[in-house]
């Protein structure tokens, strides 16, 4: 390789490090970067889940409930309506999915684990 063509390629390469930063939005870097977020779908909407499981995995911020599941349509909407509020609380809005049965729910790409 000639001692130009070294220098160009060295020089190109340095100029797309310091502009391709400046082209991805700082947002996916980071803390605050989306894959950092561990996306849960709750199984079950009942007495427990509401009183117990979606409280205790809400109040950590890595977690982030966006499904929930349940055969009892009126428990799964007071899931969502828990999720939302809370959520809605801390100046974040979702739109948590619902689904009637756990296992299209899991089949989701999004949803990194779930609670039960």
């Amino acid at each position: 390789m000639k001692r130009r063509n070294f220098i160009k390629n060295n020089v190109a390469t340095t100029a797309a490090a310091f502009l391709i930063p400046s082209i991805v939005p700082s947002t996916v870097f980071g803390k605050k970067a989306p894959s950092n977020k561990i996306n849960i779908g709750q199984i079950g909407c009942g007495r427990i889940a509401r009183g117990h499981d979606l409280p205790g995995t809400m109040q950590y911020d890595i977690a982030r409930v966006i499904a929930v599941s349940d055969v009892d349509s009126n428990r799964m909407k007071d899931g969502k309506i828990l999720v939302e509020e809370y959520y809605a609380g801390k100046g974040i809005t979702i739109d948590v999915k619902m689904y009637d049965d756990y296992k299209e729910m899991l089949l989701n790409p999004d949803i990194d684990g779930s609670c039960r």
